[in-house]
């Protein structure tokens, strides 16, 4: 039974020589298959007769039914693409992290090879912050996601900025999770604004402080009340979206019990030391009654 081959199809196939400039195949159903040196490997330095031999089988994509001489065009180099290609259409979709090696700059970023195939990444998707000089990253291996991918266009874009801005974002929810609402915390005052204060609670970890939460007493003013680097008690009231609320006057209000009965005791003390040279004898008699005479 003949099979009906079609462009594009990837085929098993079976090598059943070497010449000078091509290989030709078996497929397995009659036809004689030809893929050029060109076609089977984009490794450098690659030599088809110390790599193959009569029967070793190669995955191929079919790219010509007839090259004039009836015979199938193939290209193993195209049936490794395509299934790159989906490959990295899964990685896409999973929003995988992987590792490419930058091997040149190019006007706008610089090129990286994924799996075989060529990618571009920007210059403003090399890392969160500005990058200055693009040749400081040829030759390195970055972690990257893929940003835009169109096997149609053989268009592939790379970010390794995503990475950094992934790894922030889990760091910041690794410290937003270890904290606790209703806990009593120390900070120390990072930025002053019109609405209140923020606070650094953690490393790189701020929340806001608004201006009616600072004292139990009025505040007109922020910069009234607080100054950059104070250190101050803090209770966290909430969290929402990764963003902190925090309140001085709450802490204030828990302890203000506590120093009022510590202010009373001292009071009462010092009533106490009061009465007790009150009613030691100060009186002229009372002062020679402990004089014995001879």
């Amino acid at each position: 039974m003949s099979i009906k081959y079609e462009v594009g199809d990837i085929v098993n196939c079976e090598v059943l020589g070497v010449s000078d400039h091509e290989v030709s195949v078996d497929l397995n159903a009659g036809k004689i298959g030809i893929i050029a040196f060109e076609d089977l490997s984009e490794e450098e330095g690659y030599d088809p007769h110390k790599h193959l031999r009569n029967g070793k089988h190669l995955t191929a994509q079919i790219t010509s039914l007839d090259d004039g001489r009836g015979n199938i065009r193939l290209s193993v180099n195209a049936a490794r693409h395509t299934d790159a290609w989906d490959q990295l259409k899964d990685a896409h979709s999973a929003n995988e992290t992987l590792t490419v090696h930058v091997r040149e700059q190019v006007k706008g970023g610089v090129v990286a090879y994924l799996k075989g195939l060529r990618a571009f990444i920007p210059a403003s998707q090399l890392a969160a912050s500005y990058v200055d000089n693009l040749a400081d990253f040829v030759g390195r291996d970055l972690e990257v996601k893929i940003d835009s991918i169109e096997p149609a266009k053989r268009r592939l874009v790379l970010s390794a900025r995503a990475v950094e801005q992934e790894k922030k974002r889990l760091e910041q929810q690794a410290k937003l999770d270890a904290l606790e609402v209703g806990s009593i915390v120390e900070g120390t005052v990072a930025r002053l604004k019109d609405f209140g204060a923020f606070v650094n609670i953690a490393d790189g970890l701020d929340g806001l402080v608004h201006i009616s939460q600072i004292s139990l007493k009025r505040v007109e003013k922020v910069e009234d009340a607080l100054r950059v680097g104070q250190k101050v008690r803090v209770k966290i009231t909430g969290m929402k979206d990764g963003k902190v609320s925090l309140s001085m006057k709450a802490v204030e209000l828990l302890e203000r019990p506590s120093k009022e009965a510590a202010a009373r005791k001292a009071q009462d003390e010092q009533v106490a030391r009061y009465a007790d040279r009150e009613s030691t004898g100060t009186s002229l008699a009372d002062l020679l009654g402990g004089i014995k005479l001879d």
